[in-house]
C-alpha cells in the first residue's frame, strides 16, 4: 500500500499535535507493509529520526499569523499536486490545521482518495480570551465552510474521541459510518522503564524520597497544584515526599509550593526537551494527571500522558471514564478531578503495596501499553479502516475500489 502523509504542525515542536505526528510519520515510514512518504515541514529533517530520502520537506510551518497559515497551505498544495503525480500513491493521508484550503484545492485535481487523521477541535472550542481564540471564534465560519468541504472529499476520517467524534459530526455533517475513533497513542520504544538515579541526585532527592509529579502541557490546569497540595499533605504526616512538575508555569507553581512550605522539596524545570520526557517520568514514582473539565465534556480525554507514564511503568492518578479502555490498566488509579482528599488517600495505597506486588502491576502495565496503546497498535487500526475504505479484501495486492473522485462507497 501506498500512501502519501502531510501535515503542515512543526514537528520539531514540543506540543502535542506536533508530538504526536511526529511519532506518527516516525511509525509510518518504519512499517514493513507500507510504501509511504511524508509532506512535512522542513524542521523535520534536523531531528535525524526520519529517512530523509522519504520526506518532502515545505518551506513554512502552520503558525498563527496569517502568513504562517497562507506560506503553509500554499507550500502543501505544491508538494501534494508534484507528489500525487510522480509517487502516485493509493491513498493521501492528511492531519489538518486550521484552514486547510491549501489541500482542497490540491485534491480538486486528483482522484486519489482522502484519509483525515485525527481531526481536531480547534476551530470549534477557542473560548478563551486570548487574541488567537479570539480570532479563530472570528474564523468559526470560514473553519466549518473549509471542513465540510474537505470532509465531502475524504472517504474515513479519525478523532481520538467519541466526543470529538460526535462534535465533528454534528458541526460539519461528517457521515458516522465513514468516521471512527482511533485514541492517542505511544511511543513504548521511547517510552520505557528506567533508571533516573543521576536526574534524582542532581536534584537533591534521596534515593528513598517519594517523587509525585506530572510531565506535560500546561501542568497549572492538568495536575501541577494537586501535586504540590499532596506532597505538603505528605510531608506533614512524615513520609519524605517530594514534588516534580514538567512543562511550564514554573513561576506560578514555585510560588505555591512555598505557599504551602515545601519550596525546598519541589522541582519545577519548565518546558523539557522531548527526548528527555521519559527521564523525568521514570523519576516520578507517582504521577498525577487531568485534563481540563470543560474541555474534557467537550471533547473528551486524550490521557496522552496517562499512556506515557504506563508505557514507563508508573502509577497514574487521574479521571477515567468506566468505558475508557486505559480504566483497565494496572497503573491507573481513577480519582474525581480536583478531589485533593482522595488524591491524598490514592497515594497512600499505592505507597502501601509491597515491593513484589507494586513490581507485578508495574510489569502488567508495561505489558498492557505494548499491547493497546503503542503507535504500533494505532497504525494497524488505521491501516484496518483506510483498506476497507479502499475496498481491499485480505488478498495482497488488490487493486483499490474507488468511484467518483475518489469518494469511495460505504
Amino acid at each position: 500500500m501506498k500512501i502519501l502523509y502531510f501535515t503542515t504542525f512543526d514537528l520539531s515542536l514540543a506540543k502535542g499535535p506536533s508530538i504526536n505526528e511526529r511519532e506518527f510519520v516516525g511509525q509510518l515510514l518504519r512499517h514493513p507493509g507500507v510504501q509511504a512518504r511524508a509532506i512535512v515541514p522542513s524542521s523535520a529533517l534536523a531531528l535525524g529520526e526520519f529517512p530523509k530520502e522519504s520526506l518532502r520537506p515545505i518551506r513554512h510551518a502552520w503558525g498563527p499569523s496569517t502568513h504562517a497559515i497562507i506560506s503553509s497551505e500554499r507550500d502543501v498544495e505544491r508538494a501534494l499536486l508534484s507528489e500525487v503525480d510522480v509517487f502516485k500513491p493509493d491513498m493521501v493521508v492528511g492531519r489538518l490545521a486550521l484552514l486547510p484550503f491549501g489541500c482542497l484545492r490540491a485534491l480538486r485535481c486528483t482522484d486519489t482518495p482522502l484519509a483525515i487523521k485525527s481531526l481536531g477541535s480547534a476551530g470549534f472550542v477557542a473560548n478563551g480570551w486570548s487574541l488567537n481564540q479570539i480570532a479563530v471564534r472570528g474564523l468559526r465560519p470560514l473553519v466549518r465552510w473549509l471542513l465540510r468541504r474537505v470532509v465531502q472529499r475524504a472517504c474515513t476520517i479519525d478523532s481520538t474521541t467519541n466526543e470529538l467524534r460526535s462534535l465533528i459530526i454534528n458541526q460539519v455533517g461528517a457521515r458516522p459510518n465513514a468516521y471512527y475513533v482511533v485514541p492517542n497513542a505511544t511511543n513504548v520504544d521511547r517510552f520505557v522503564p528506567g533508571n533516573s538515579m543521576d536526574l534524582r541526585e542532581s536534584l537533591g532527592i534521596p534515593p528513598q524520597g517519594v517523587v509525585v509529579g506530572y510531565a506535560g502541557g500546561d501542568p497549572w490546569q492538568r495536575g501541577g497544584c494537586e501535586v504540590i497540595q499532596a506532597v505538603a499533605r505528605l510531608r506533614a504526616e512524615g513520609v519524605d515526599a517530594y514534588g516534580v512538575v514538567v512543562g511550564g508555569a514554573e513561576s506560578a507553581l514555585l510560588e505555591l509550593a512555598r505557599q504551602y512550605g515545601i519550596i525546598a522539596q519541589f522541582h519545577a524545570p519548565g518546558r523539557v526537551d522531548y527526548a528527555t520526557v521519559p527521564q523525568w517520568i521514570n523519576l516520578i514514582d507517582l504521577g498525577v494527571a487531568f485534563d481540563h473539565s470543560q474541555r474534557a465534556a467537550w471533547i473528551g480525554n486524550s490521557y496522552q500522558k496517562v499512556r506515557q507514564f504506563v508505557a514507563c511503568g508508573r502509577f497514574i492518578i487521574t479521571q477515567t471514564d468506566d468505558l475508557d479502555q486505559i480504566a483497565r490498566c494496572p497503573l491507573v488509579v481513577r480519582v474525581r478531578q480536583k478531589d485533593t482528599e482522595n488524591i491524598y488517600w490514592a497515594i497512600l495505597e499505592i505507597l502501601e503495596l509491597s515491593d513484589s506486588e507494586r513490581k507485578a502491576r508495574q510489569l502488567s502495565g508495561r505489558t498492557f501499553a505494548e499491547r493497546h496503546l503503542s503507535l504500533a497498535a494505532a497504525l494497524e487500526m488505521r491501516l484496518h479502516n483506510w483498506k476497507s475504505a479502499l475496498g481491499y479484501g485480505s488478498e495482497s495486492g488488490k487493486t483499490p475500489v474507488i468511484t467518483e473522485k475518489g469518494v469511495c462507497p460505504l
